[in-house]
């Protein structure tokens, strides 16, 4: 298990974390070219924002930030827009790896450049 940026060919299971997690969680479901106008392709869409967690291959968990001047205090911090676990790791100490993975994007110097958070270590 190991948590790392999204690629274009995570595109697949994120719909599928999408359709069931994200539809557990009140989103409305999405086909292919749905997620990718609402999210994947978004103009605030960064995978340098985006990571996954990577199960022996296959995405099982999502989280989407974003931050940017245009955003209320984009320029200082950064802003979590979902952050999903396929159903099997949700029933396994879901909030320890939604933890871990918000840990993750929150310490990686890409999320605010210069801004970042401290770490708390």
């Amino acid at each position: 298990m190991q948590i790392r940026h999204y690629i274009p060919s995570d595109a697949p299971a994120v719909l599928q974390l999408w359709d069931t997690a994200g539809v557990r969680a009140g989103y409305a479901p999405q086909d292919e070219a749905g997620l990718r106008a609402l999210l994947l392709a978004h103009s605030d869409f960064s995978a340098a924002h985006t990571f996954v967690l990577d199960v022996d291959g296959q995405a099982q968990g999502f989280i989407n930030g974003c931050t940017g001047a245009h955003l209320a205090q984009g320029a200082v911090r950064g802003y979590v827009s979902c952050l999903l676990l396929s159903e099997a790791l949700d029933l396994v100490r879901p909030e320890a790896l939604r933890m871990l993975m918000l840990q993750t994007h929150y310490r990686s110097p890409l999320v605010f450049g210069d801004a970042r958070l401290a770490e708390s270590d």
